[in-house]
Formats: structure tokens, sequence, C-alpha cells
């Protein structure tokens, strides 16, 4: 994903959060996010290895990825971790995790559930979010709201818009490929993008790790 995002020429690499959480390598994926991103948000995965949301409120198969996440880490990672900010704003933009209605608790942005609520979070004309590890670009004038297809949207200044940039390491949309959103701010558009990646690397390492079955399929899947 890094190589393709240098291929294109980017000026700047925001991290949406969830650096850590089900990968075997959450030491070298933090060290890599301190080095190459302008701006790194905390999600609920790295809240939870940094002692700053409760496990308890995990399913058993992230409780325990982030249990062994811990163990893996150095003090100062984890300090890292815990200074994360939850939101961003620079230009227009709002970035975030989870959602702008209330970032510290972690809700999720599924199809049209609560669309409004959300828009009624930010002022700003755009906000990137992720998450839910499903891309997706919703959009909002007066009141309405659309769900937009396609991999890419020509911005109207008529529109508000909510984007899902997906996951890099885990997407849950049956598309097992990487993906991340390209914002060109000059042309006014936005392009979600995937990447092939090779997931049985990952997997292998997961296996020798321990990690649970279920955790290790999932990323064959997309689901």
């Amino acid at each position: 994903m890094l190589a393709e995002v240098d291929r294109s020429g980017v000026d700047a690499l925001y991290s949406l959060g969830d650096i850590v959480g089900y990968g075997p390598n959450p030491g070298d994926c933090i060290e890599i996010v301190r080095q190459r991103a302008d701006v790194s948000l905390t999600g609920n995965h790295d809240a939870g290895v940094a002692g700053l949301t409760s496990l308890e409120k995990f399913n058993e198969f992230a409780r325990w990825a982030a249990e062994w996440s811990v163990a893996q880490l150095g003090a100062g990672q984890i300090a890292y971790l815990a200074s994360l900010p939850y939101t961003h704003r620079e230009s227009g933009l709002l970035l975030v995790h989870a959602s702008p209605l209330e970032p510290a608790r972690w809700h999720y942005i599924h199809g049209r559930g609560l669309i409004a609520e959300h828009f009624a979070a930010f002022a700003e004309n755009l906000c990137f979010v992720g998450h839910t590890h499903r891309t997706g670009i919703y959009a909002m004038r007066d009141g309405r709201y659309f769900v937009r297809k396609g991999e890419f949207e020509n911005l109207r200044p008529d529109l508000r818009y909510l984007v899902n940039v997906g996951s890099v390491g885990q997407s849950r949309d049956r598309d097992p490929r990487a993906s991340y959103a390209l914002y060109d701010e000059a042309a006014g558009r936005i392009e979600l993008r995937r990447v092939t990646y090779p997931a049985e690397k990952t997997q292998a390492r997961m296996r020798a790790a321990g990690f649970p079955d279920f955790l290790i399929d999932r990323l064959g899947t997309g689901v």
C-alpha cells in the first residue's frame, strides 16, 4: 500500500487509527506509522492496548489480540499509542477513527443507520473515518443523505461528505485486498483504492504466533 501511495506522489499521509489490533507485527506497524504518517489518530484497538479503553468491551478475539499485542510492545510504543488524538481538523476536513459523533465511544457507521446523527456531529464539508473495515461514501444535502456508488467521487459544493476509507490490513467487505483513500483537494476528487498484498505471509506469521483460526482465515476472505 505504501509503495503505491509513494508512486501516486501524495503530499501527506494520514493514519485513521487501529495501527495495532489483529496483526502479528504490532511493533513494526507502530514504527512504520511513526516514521511515515504526517497525522496519526487513535483507534479503539490502539486505545485498548494503551489501557485507555476497557478490553471488557471487546469481543473474545479482539481481547485476545489486544492482550497478545501488549506483550509484544515496549513501553515507548505503548506510550505512543496512548498519546494519539481522537480527531484532527485542517483545511475544512475532519479526520476521526470511528465517528464524529462521540469519537471516544467508537460508534459504527453501517449503511444508513443513524447517518443523520453522524453528519450532525461535524461542521466540515468532508469527514474521513475508518473503524468498520468497509469502504463507503455518504453524502448529505438539506437533511437528505445518499449512499454514493463506485470507487471515486467528484465532490460537489452543494453536498457534505462522510468517507469510510476501509482498512489496510483486514477488509470486511468480502474483498480481502487492502484499501485506502486518495484525496485530491485541488481536483475535488476522492478515490477508494484497493491493493493486493500477500496475505498468506501474514497468515503464516499469525499461525506461528498461535492466533485463533478465525482471525487467520478471515484475512483470505475479507469478512
